[in-house]
């Protein structure tokens, strides 16, 4: 819920035991708004972009970034921060601004939105 709260999106390479069905009962299970469930996609094409081999990964972009359509073709990625691991939301943004990379600014933005969204 946290990726929500600060105005990001969780992305899935695909579904889990390519069961589509299962994996709705499992959103339906863990998710109980639609606005949620929103903030979710599936596109393998971006764990192929930026050769996303673990997860959780999380990745801020500096600029816009479309990925190509096609199996074998690849993207020409933009400037980003990523970091992978056992890590909240707001310690992957904190560690973005910190370190003042590429998406450091839009960590900043993202890391307001969350902290706006904690507070009773």
């Amino acid at each position: 819920h946290d990726m929500t709260r600060a105005g990001g999106v969780t992305v899935l390479r695909g579904f889990p035991e390519g069961n589509s069905e299962a994996f709705k009962k499992r959103l339906a299970a863990i998710w109980s708004s639609r606005g949620a469930a929103g903030s979710l996609g599936i596109d393998p094409r971006l764990f192929r972009a930026f050769n996303i081999e673990a997860a959780p990964s999380f990745v801020m972009l500096s600029t816009e970034f479309s990925p190509c359509d096609g199996f074998d073709c690849t993207s020409e990625v933009p400037p980003h921060d990523r970091i992978a691991g056992n890590i909240s939301v707001g310690e992957v943004l904190e560690t973005f601004v910190a370190g003042k990379g590429p998406g450091a600014e839009l960590a900043r933005l993202h890391l307001r939105q969350l902290s706006r969204e904690e507070r009773p």
